[in-house]
């Protein structure tokens, strides 16, 4: 889970998942494995409990299309962006959502 705070009030978590589903083809019985990324934006709210108030408020979905290669990195940048957009924050909490899923690996020392 990537941790992401916005301002004093308002913490996010973003979660990735990458299943695998089988699906059938419409008006037959032939189906085919199918790779996707699911991505769900939740706020924390600590509120200063022993278990933290999580609220899912979005969740964003990149599913490969038959013949795709499957690629963790691009089925992540497709679902977060596909999530962000069903999100009422504003440009500017986005942008740092984008620089704090993007800096993620990185150590940042000042």
């Amino acid at each position: 889970m990537l941790t992401i705070c916005l301002s004093d009030d308002l913490t996010l978590g973003i979660t990735f998942a990458h299943p695998t589903d089988f699906l059938l083809e419409e008006g037959n019985d032939i189906g085919h494995r199918v790779r996707y990324t699911h991505c769900e934006i939740f706020t924390i709210d600590e509120n200063g409990g022993l278990k933290p108030n999580v609220k899912m408020i979005a969740e964003g979905l990149a599913k490969c299309a038959v013949g795709d290669n499957f690629q963790k990195r691009v089925g992540r940048k497709i679902a977060l962006t596909r999530a962000l957009a069903k999100t009422t924050l504003s440009k500017e909490e986005r942008m740092r959502v984008w620089m704090g899923y993007l800096t993620r690996n990185h150590s940042l020392l000042t």
